[in-house]
């Protein structure tokens, strides 16, 4: 990693809040982004937009799931905590990193990962990418990079198996920068825009990070489309896109979205020089909780998942008995639920969900299969071009 970054608890709970009161725990939508302080259910594995806390949140389930492809553009989800000095006090006590003019960690897009490490989860190491202006509790640990392409990069490695794998076999049970650089950092060489593209797709979904995707995306990163051809994919294209952020820069669809995440895979397994074999014992091995949900989570024709064994995903999807009743239903056929959400400024509302028949599932050995051979297909047609 070298130097150039600088990592943070940012706001310590207990301090913060009792005794020097920079922050105070109140629910609700944040006016601004500067009010937005991150606690770990807010985001997930590539994902800034996950969860968010319930208008009553006393307990760590209090979360509800959010629907990408429902969001506005310039969405900011409720947050447990809000500044409580005033603002130039807040801005005084804000970290800063130690380069340059010393900016305020606020001034920049971060990496953002939880602290606490669950061994027994789907996944252990989880990160994302966070815009300027937002803060965090100390159960989340933000790293500030000096240079966009190394925080795009590193996001990327922590995102794939492939690192999540390294970070299981510590056994450690919280994640802090001193683990990080003890971890493998590859020469990338022509991996680069392809593992930038995709965490680029994974966490620009609304405007806040507008400036990050001017400042990175390029004619380079539009050459790396898919590498899994499936229709869903397809109706997202990564040569449509040009270096101006809108709506359709974001992967919204659950489909898109786990193709996006099996692909930074096959990049990184390659990038640090396993076989395709390896990542797939890898798979097979260290992450039975995915595995087990990957083998019972059913997609529908527009890529949104319509059941899911997930713990992590509650209320996604149709329950149990439900699914038994529609999962044979045949292309044409379509089923429509309405359910309450609460996800939104406004207020509670009903919402119906549409989805498309038929029904499949998908299988990630046979993916990562897929994916492995179409980027060798691509990178050795680069090097005979």
């Amino acid at each position: 990693l070298g130097d150039d970054f600088y990592a943070t608890v940012m706001w310590d709970e207990t301090n913060a809040v009792k005794k020097d009161h920079t922050i105070r725990r109140e629910t609700r939508y944040p006016v601004d982004a500067v009010e937005l302080i991150l606690s770990g259910p807010h985001f997930f594995v590539g994902n800034p937009l996950y969860k968010t806390p319930r208008a009553q949140c006393e307990e760590k389930g209090d979360y509800d799931v959010l629907d990408l492809t429902d969001l506005p553009e310039e969405y900011l989800p409720r947050t447990n905590y809000v500044p409580d000095c005033n603002p130039e006090e807040y801005r005084r006590r804000t970290p800063r990193v130690p380069w340059g003019e010393k900016k305020r960690v606020t001034e920049y897009y971060r990496m953002v990962h939880r602290r606490m490490l669950s061994q027994s989860g789907e996944r252990t190491a989880i990160c994302t990418v966070v815009p300027p202006r937002i803060a965090h509790v100390n159960t989340v640990i933000g790293t500030t990079f000096n240079s966009l392409s190394d925080l795009l990069l590193v996001t990327g490695m922590l995102s794939s198996l492939v690192y999540d794998g390294f970070i299981k076999l510590t056994g450690r049970g919280d994640l802090y920068s001193s683990t990080l650089q003890t971890l493998p950092y590859p020469d990338l060489a022509g991996l680069t825009a392809w593992i930038e593209s995709r965490v680029l797709r994974l966490t620009c979904l609304t405007s806040h990070y507008s400036g990050l995707w001017s400042d990175s995306w390029t004619a380079n990163h539009a050459s790396c489309d898919w590498l899994l051809s499936d229709g869903r994919n397809i109706l997202s294209e990564y040569r449509e896109l040009v270096n101006s952020w809108d709506s359709k820069c974001g992967l919204r669809s659950d489909f898109q979205r786990r193709s996006a995440l099996v692909e930074l895979d096959v990049l990184m397994a390659q990038a640090i020089g396993l076989s395709l074999e390896e990542l797939t014992t890898l798979y097979r091995v260290q992450f039975p909780v995915l595995r087990q949900n990957e083998q019972d989570t059913w997609y529908d024709r527009k890529g949104r998942i319509v059941f899911t064994v997930s713990k992590g995903l509650p209320g996604v999807g149709v329950d149990r008995k439900t699914w038994e009743d529609i999962r044979h239903m045949q292309e044409g056929d379509t089923f429509t639920m309405e359910k309450e959400d609460d996800t939104l400024p406004g207020g509670p509302r009903r919402k119906s969900i549409t989805w498309h028949a038929p029904f499949d599932r998908c299988d990630r050995e046979e993916d990562y299969r897929m994916a492995w051979e179409e980027l060798e297909k691509r990178m050795k047609k680069k090097d005979e071009g």
